[in-house]
């Protein structure tokens, strides 16, 4: 059995202090939603660390979360899997382990909860989503809802250090019945999800406070906009400086840009967030050389456990791969037997090739987007495709 007594109790438990730290922390709300006696799944948009909570905090049963694999592997993974158990899955991996664990709980009656975008957003605006997850619900059969977090980029954007003094809520944006989406062909259906978890988190009428509004924005926003550098992009307090031109910017606390260089014309993240994306699409490829480096440590990831540092050093992306040096070492990657990247966290860095799993890890200011941004482009002219994918 997948579904436990203890996972009620601990749903009970837990839910009322969860939903007061939430006020008192965040100023969210959960608004409540009463759902019938069966299997359903929720789908919703991905901003916060805790999203989770905050979503079950509208329902009064336990959630079953399809969660990054990446979770099991810290001290606290196994606690977690005994409270809660959630559904493991490699993000950007196609497994058919998850189908079946979603299969095996509707059949003993549970709630399914996942987030399709699979990342959390780093700019505020909904990220890539497969159609996979069309398929999900058909292959389900099941009463889906459609969940809509508000102002949680406020509150918690994923490059920030600390949570801010806000206003945020959750409530439930339209269910679809089994019988409705009988009804829609994939594509359809798919249109549906993607529309109904598109929430705008900017214009902000709403002040978002913290003594440092700007900080960690370095691990979003790795390219000058001015000058056209890269990883020259530094924060302090509430503010963004290029150390190559010196353009300076701030981030106020209606997430807005304020600048008085002429050259700059971006409002918000998502502005600054799609100028690197065009920046990346239009890299040359044959472009020789190193195009980024960085100091990390390279971890390797066993599965189920914690990860094991194999070396500190560099590392060096170029149009072929990634070189991992130090004095007295060098271990090289090429992107062709690399079958995915993925970020987790705010600076952590995943890569998968056949069966073993590698990571890296830097200091706190450590942007790894560009890598995974880099890859992808890289991976989808060598092949040709079309697909506009960049890993979130």
């Amino acid at each position: 059995m997948w579904i436990k007594n203890r996972h009620k109790f601990v749903f009970k438990f837990l839910k009322g202090p969860f939903v007061l730290f939430f006020k008192l922390k965040y100023n969210f709300k959960a608004v409540k939603y009463k759902l019938e006696k069966k299997p359903y799944l929720i789908l919703s948009n991905h901003l916060t660390t805790l999203d989770p909570f905050m979503v079950a905090a509208s329902f009064s049963r336990p959630i079953y979360y399809m969660a990054n694999a990446d979770l099991f592997s810290n001290r606290f993974g196994k606690i977690i899997e005994f409270l809660v158990k959630p559904i493991p899955k490699n993000k950007n991996v196609k497994e058919l382990g998850p189908i079946k664990d979603c299969l095996r709980i509707v059949k003993e009656g549970g709630t399914i909860g996942v987030f399709p975008e699979g990342n959390r957003s780093y700019s505020g605006e909904l990220c890539y989503i497969s159609d996979a997850i069309a398929k999900l619900v058909k292959l389900l059969k099941i009463d889906v809802v459609l969940y809509n977090i508000h102002g949680g980029y406020g509150i918690d954007p994923r490059w920030g250090y600390k949570a801010r003094r806000g206003r945020s809520y959750g409530c439930v944006k339209r269910i679809l019945t089994k019988e409705e989406i009988a009804t829609l062909s994939t594509e359809e259906l798919f249109a549906i999800i993607k529309e109904e978890l598109t929430v705008p988190q900017v214009p902000s009428t709403i002040k978002y406070k913290n003594r440092n509004n700007a900080l960690g924005l370095e691990r979003v926003l790795y390219l000058c906009p001015v000058c056209g550098k890269v990883q020259t992009i530094e924060t302090h307090k509430n503010n963004i400086k290029c150390t190559s031109c010196g353009l300076d910017v701030k981030y106020n606390e209606y997430l807005e840009f304020e600048s008085n260089n002429e050259a700059f014309k971006f409002k918000y993240v998502k502005d600054w967030y799609n100028h690197q994306v065009d920046y990346i699409k239009n890299f040359d490829i044959s472009t020789e050389g190193v195009i980024f480096e960085d100091n990390i440590t390279l971890y390797r990831v066993p599965n189920g456990v914690r990860p094991i540092a194999i070396m500190s050093g560099k590392i060096q992306m170029d149009n072929l791969g990634f070189s991992f040096v130090n004095e007295e070492q060098k271990m090289r990657f090429e992107i062709k037997d690399i079958s995915d990247i993925t970020v987790l966290g705010r600076h952590k860095l995943n890569f998968f090739m056949d069966k073993e799993i590698y990571q890296i890890k830097g200091d706190k200011t450590l942007n790894v987007l560009k890598y995974m941004h880099m890859y992808y482009h890289i991976k989808n002219t060598n092949t040709e495709s079309a697909d506009e994918f960049l890993g979130m």
